[in-house]
């Protein structure tokens, strides 16, 4: 969880905003995301994710998990 507070401090710091934070748990894991648009970027839409236990996350309404 540091890296994600330390991630969206760099954020505030350089006074480049987040949008659509998102949270939620996956069996029994925590995760968030939140994006940077890409007019603060270059050009390139950048996603942050932090996740409790890696590999937990899978967006199953969008990318079915790969041992299926």
């Amino acid at each position: 969880m540091a890296d994600w507070d330390a991630a969206l401090a760099a954020c505030d710091h350089h006074d480049v905003p987040t949008f659509d934070d998102e949270e939620g748990v996956t069996d029994g894991a925590a995760w968030k995301h939140t994006f940077v648009h890409p007019k603060h970027t270059g050009g390139i839409l950048v996603q942050l994710f932090w996740e409790e236990r890696p590999g937990v996350w899978v967006r199953s309404d969008k990318v079915p998990p790969p041992w299926t």
